[in-house]
């Protein structure tokens, strides 16, 4: 019961954080409802029991999906021909997703997420030139 009693209070809070931030703002009353069935379970085992003690969990602010950021990287690989940076490749990314109309995370969080991807493909398609900052020139297969 008790297991049962956390998990509901958990999803209250996460429904009133969706609430509270307005991510469905578009039907606020939906989540209302969804509330008020919560709370008339919990009230089932616990009659006393009431809602102020609980804290909004906030959803948590999302970027574009990661598979889309690897497409656009090798995208930006297939178009190389000379030598190029991870900043380079975070450049080109963060400026495709904005013409896609998506909100780019972070130029740092896409320069270690193109680092990343470039140590995968290393030996595939790209290899490391050792060079500092670290260069990367495209693979001829």
């Amino acid at each position: 019961m008790r297991n049962i009693k956390a998990a509901l209070e958990r999803k209250y809070a996460s429904i009133l954080g969706q609430l509270v931030a307005g991510v469905s703002a578009d039907n606020p009353d939906a989540l209302r409802e969804k509330l008020a069935a919560i709370q008339i379970v919990i009230r089932l085992w616990e009659p006393d029991w009431t809602p102020d003690h609980i804290k909004p969990i906030r959803p948590k602010k999302t970027f574009v999906t990661q598979g889309l950021q690897s497409r656009l990287l090798r995208e930006f690989i297939r178009k190389q021909s000379g030598e190029f940076s991870s900043h380079d490749a975070a450049t080109y990314v963060q400026d495709r997703l904005k013409a896609l109309g998506e909100t780019p995370p972070p130029l740092q969080n896409l320069k270690n997420s193109a680092h990343q991807t470039f140590r995968k493909l290393e030996g595939k398609f790209v290899t490391a030139l050792r060079l500092r900052p670290e260069k990367w020139k495209k693979l001829n297969k």
